[in-house]
């Protein structure tokens, strides 16, 4: 099968949408709004940006996070409100509202420069939403094996993205 091809797209488009639609629904049992989920995760990614030049941390350790090493690894570079903005292609004062409501809920800190930071509540949920996220994920990789798209997937990947960008001219 070729990604290209009709066939068993719309098993794997509906467990993808299932996926999405988990996440989502999570996110509404965090008591935070999707846009702020994706805020949130913006800032977590500086965060998995910064570990890149410093060290690996594992699922527990990063669960267990404190403020001190928190800010440690912050120091090679954060956000602000501009560039979350830029990076969701977001309104800024949208984004500035969001990040206000995060600093609210102590999921947020802002530093004295204006970067915008996680705390250690972040690594509360970050102990159950990422393993449920990850499990949900691993399920839907499952899905895309059984049916043989993701070895499909990975071969055209592997062709420079060809089929994808024939798909799209055609539309």
């Amino acid at each position: 099968m070729r990604i290209d091809s009709n066939q068993e797209f719309s098993n794997v488009g509906y467990a993808f949408l299932m996926f999405l639609t988990d996440y989502y629904k999570r996110v509404g049992k965090l008591k935070l709004t999707f846009d702020e989920m994706m805020v949130l995760n913006t800032v977590a990614a500086q965060l998995g940006y910064n570990l890149k030049f410093s060290e690996s941390l594992s699922i527990k350790d990063l669960s267990n996070l404190k403020d001190e090493k928190i800010t440690k690894i912050f120091k090679r570079s954060k956000l602000s409100i501009l560039s979350i903005a830029n990076i969701l292609e977001q309104p800024k004062e949208s984004v500035r509202r969001r990040v206000n409501r995060l600093i609210s809920l102590s999921l947020l800190v802002k530093d004295n420069t204006g970067g915008i930071m996680l705390t250690e509540k972040y690594s509360e949920i970050l102990k159950s939403f990422s393993v449920h996220t990850l499990k949900q994920l691993s399920f839907l990789i499952q899905d895309m094996e059984s049916i043989g798209f993701l070895q499909d997937l990975l071969k055209d990947m592997n062709k420079k993205n060809s089929t994808v960008s024939a798909i799209e001219n055609k539309n």
